[in-house]
């Protein structure tokens, strides 16, 4: 899904929209963001209160010069990749996951 250019007001930004593996891709101008589902544990206060639609978090997948690169255009998602097309740039993006890839810490 995509809101092209030429139907959104002035001031509005793109958006490239893919779900993939149970997650979904979200390419807004340059940066891109991975929407998963809570973990059942990190989700039982949500459950105790009667809310049982589940909840989704938010991450930011590229750095900050990623997403100065261009404006994403597609989003496709294949094996354990994930493939990115920028407007004005040559070439595909190819971001892999890993088995043993963990959170670091910055503090």
């Amino acid at each position: 899904m995509r809101n092209t250019s030429g139907d959104r007001p002035v001031g509005h930004s793109s958006s490239v929209i893919r779900c993939y593996r149970k997650q979904v891709f979200v390419g807004r101008e340059g940066g891109l963001e991975v929407w998963s589902r809570v973990a059942k544990a990190e989700n039982r206060v949500a459950i105790e209160n009667g809310v049982s639609e589940g909840w989704y978090r938010r991450n930011f997948v590229d750095k900050v010069e990623d997403s100065e690169r261009g404006v994403i255009q597609k989003i496709e998602g294949g094996g354990d990749r994930l493939f990115v097309i920028r407007e004005e740039v040559e070439g595909v993006e190819v971001w892999e996951s890993s088995c043993s890839s963990a959170a670091v810490s910055v503090l």
